[in-house]
């Protein structure tokens, strides 16, 4: 869009000739064509030499003699003044209008430019505030990432402190197991030490009554 514009811009100002231009040249160019052939033409209208008309004066003959007797124009009411006038009044419009024109040119250009201006400073905020959202976005995955990983080495470490928890009561089971097999193997040594010394006692026992029995035969 702003190209296109730029390029309507740079043909505007590459030709400088435009048709409300070019009008206004031809109408000033009548104009001053128009002038010069009233300022310089001798008489504008003749009657059978007795009476001219020119821009400057106003000469008449009369019939019964041979003299001119001629006025100025300039301070009567006749057309020529008023052409004069008109013709100065066209000229004078025409290169008012030129201008006029030059002005709303450069005003439509000066607001085209604005606008360009304007467009691409929203176009520059829609792609900072299009950043800002990426930006934040990012952020806001990093932040969910890291609360994963978070998690995840909670998670970890609460398995790990488990695991380290089931080991402890194996091994805790595992030397009270072994208390107990000890308990149990040295109850069993005692019962067969009571044993052993109980068969000792009896064998003592009856060897010493088998003595008795022999003397008193």
């Amino acid at each position: 869009m702003s190209s296109a514009v730029t390029e309507t811009q740079e043909s505007s100002r590459s030709s400088p000739l435009t048709p409300l231009k070019l009008v206004g040249l031809v109408c000033v160019f009548l104009a001053l064509c128009l002038d010069v052939g009233a300022v310089m033409s001798p008489a504008w209208v003749t009657a059978d030499d007795q009476y001219y008309l020119s821009l400057w004066e106003s000469c008449w003959k009369p019939a019964s003699t041979e003299n001119w007797q001629c006025s100025s124009t300039l301070g009567s009411g006749t057309m020529s003044s008023y052409f004069l006038a008109f013709s100065l009044r066209i000229i004078m419009g025409s290169f008012i209008h030129a201008h006029s024109e030059e002005e709303e040119e450069e005003e439509e250009e000066e607001e085209e430019e604005e606008e360009e201006e304007e467009e691409e400073e929203e176009e520059e905020e829609e792609e900072e505030e299009e950043e800002e959202e990426e930006e934040e976005e990012e952020e806001e995955e990093e932040e969910e990432e890291e609360e994963e990983e978070e998690e995840e080495e909670e998670e970890e470490e609460e398995e790990e402190e488990e695991e380290e928890e089931e080991e402890e009561e194996e091994e805790e089971e595992e030397e009270e197991e072994e208390e107990e097999e000890e308990e149990e193997e040295e109850e069993e040594e005692e019962e067969e030490e009571e044993e052993e010394e109980e068969e000792e006692e009896e064998e003592g026992g009856g060897g010493g009554g088998g003595t008795k029995s022999f003397h008193g035969t």
